[in-house]
């Protein structure tokens, strides 16, 4: 996988040089090829979900899922740019639900492009009953051409257990965090992406390290 890797990395680079334009398709296979050094796979064709909240329909269509037996890992969002807007700009997923939004205290550039902090966050909302951890929590990815941040989407104050009952969408509230961004090209930014690519792997590739998870 990682001579796959690196020989579609320098395809990329004759395209760059060329003066042609890398799509987003590509840097959603570069992504796919990079995570799979780890024994990672990402679904980059899955289906379209959707769930309605007081009659609105919201629908999802991933770049990216990483699933294990069909339960949702994480979410991931790969965009072709690197966003500029601040994280304050960004307006919840669903105007319904309240939506705290932060960021890891190491985060130091205005790098979270609004369009795919919507994007991802309203990809979490819609998969949150379908997670491989519980019912309240979703991990996200979220890929602007190198740079991998994590976001983490939490539902809180829930009423009752039913937790995947339809109006359990409009109850409490939401809170979106970021991690740093990390450039997968670059050596050293790339040692701290390892522990967590290595531990979602177990979670894929180890149903019974899964379950122990749980408990």
């Amino acid at each position: 996988m990682g001579e796959q890797f690196g020989r579609y990395l320098l395809y990329l680079a004759e395209i760059k040089q060329s003066g042609e334009i890398i799509t987003e398709k590509m840097y959603q296979n570069l992504f796919n090829l990079f995570i799979g050094m780890f024994g990672l796979f990402g679904n980059l064709a899955p289906p379209a979900e959707k769930i309605k909240i007081k009659a609105k329909n919201i629908v999802s269509v991933p770049d990216m899922i990483i699933s294990q037996a069909g339960k949702i890992i994480a979410v991931a969002t790969v965009k072709k740019y690197f966003g500029s807007n601040h994280i304050e700009e960004i307006e919840p997923p669903v105007k319904t639900c309240k939506m705290n939004t932060e960021q890891d205290g190491r985060q130091t550039k205005n790098n979270l492009d609004k369009h795919s902090v919507g994007q991802i966050g309203g990809d979490m909302l819609v998969h949150l009953n379908s997670t491989a951890s519980n019912k309240n929590t979703i991990l996200g990815i979220m890929v602007q051409e190198t740079y991998v941040t994590f976001t983490y989407l939490e539902r809180e104050d829930v009423v009752g257990e039913d937790n995947e009952a339809e109006n359990s969408f409009e109850q409490g509230n939401y809170d979106m965090k970021f991690s740093k961004s990390y450039n997968y090209l670059d050596p050293e930014e790339r040692e701290e992406l390892i522990e967590p690519l290595i531990f979602l792997s177990l979670l894929q590739n180890n149903p019974k390290f899964l379950i122990s998870t749980k408990s």
